[in-house]
């Protein structure tokens, strides 16, 4: 049947990403210490556009390469920021919108970089021999939430947070299972966060200093990639328990989780508009992968950058006021 046969291609491409993510601790150590935080370009803040817009930093592969782009909150004037010809991606915006956060392979192994938000001034502020992914910086723009592998001989990955200029780094979750994607609230008290402690993937909540954390999903599907409404009322999510990759909201303490998506195509990585009445997120409902808009309830879906190549990994930025 043709609609199970897209759920299944969908689960099984759910999965692989999750797969990615599992061995992204396991590659070999580098032997000589990676990058040292010097600045690669210089640069000027971006500042508030003209008409006091929203914007989405995204990653692209339209330049043959993952790249990070940002463009106007409906799909106009797409630009290339980060402008290397190694991989980029998985961007996060700060609290002022004055910067990005994203983590490069430049330095033969994934690092957490940061730059202004028009591309200039990038530099290496993580500087760790193992892997370092999804930055998520804090809402006083004081701490920048990850997950590593850096201080496991085998591999398996913890939530760690670190100064927001690379320094002071601290495991939070040093759990025997793998902890990924941190996630701050609005509020700065709590971190969500995926975690495979309970023998499947799930979303977890703990304080910001690591202590109290409880699983909010408790659903043997694959649930992961949590995002915090601006109110802190929501999370929204990505899961598999309907055998198709979906964009899910529940309440902050786990209760009444819906799809609001409900989209054969595969739908994944939400982000919240400033203002808490939309969304964007990835899809693969086009063939390859888009950046779509809805409303909060899940309305109104649209692909707004619409382009033959791979463009992913959402990022909204804060109001510029």
């Amino acid at each position: 049947m043709p609609t199970m046969a897209i759920r299944l291609r969908n689960a099984m491409l759910s999965l692989t990403a999750l797969a990615a993510l599992i061995s992204a601790c396991g590659g070999d150590a580098v032997d000589a210490m990676v990058g040292d935080g010097a600045a690669v370009d210089d640069g000027d803040e971006l500042g508030p556009p003209a008409a006091m817009k929203d914007m989405i930093a995204f990653r692209s592969e339209r330049d043959d390469n993952a790249e990070i782009y940002i463009m106007d909150a409906e799909g106009g004037n797409r630009r290339n920021i980060s402008n290397r010809p190694d991989e980029d991606e998985l961007p996060d915006w700060s609290p002022d919108g004055k910067s990005i956060v994203f983590v490069s392979g430049r330095d033969g192994i994934s690092q957490i970089y940061m730059m202004n938000a028009n591309g200039g001034n990038q530099r290496n502020i993580s500087n760790s021999l193992h892997g370092d992914y999804t930055p998520s910086w804090s809402p006083d723009g004081r701490s920048i939430a990850f997950f590593s592998c850096r201080d496991r001989a085998d591999w398996t990955s913890d939530i760690y947070v670190m100064d927001a200029d690379g320094k002071n780094p601290r495991n939070l979750t040093n759990h025997a299972n793998e902890d990924w994607e941190p996630a701050w609230s609005p509020n700065g008290k709590s971190i969500a966060f995926q975690s495979w402690r309970d023998g499947h993937p799930g979303i977890y909540v703990m304080d910001s200093d690591g202590a109290n954390p409880r699983n909010l999903t408790n659903n043997f599907e694959v649930d992961y990639a949590p995002a915090w409404s601006p109110d802190g009322a929501t999370i929204a999510f990505t899961s598999n328990r309907n055998d198709n990759a979906e964009i899910y909201v529940m309440d902050a303490d786990g209760a009444n989780p819906r799809n609001i998506t409900n989209h054969p195509g595969g739908d994944s990585s939400p982000t919240w508009s400033p203002d808490g009445k939309s969304m964007a997120f990835t899809s693969r409902r086009d063939g390859n992968k888009e950046i779509y808009v809805m409303d909060a309830d899940g309305a109104n879906q649209r692909n707004i950058s619409n382009h033959r190549r791979d463009d992913s990994q959402p990022a909204w930025s804060p109001a510029f006021r």
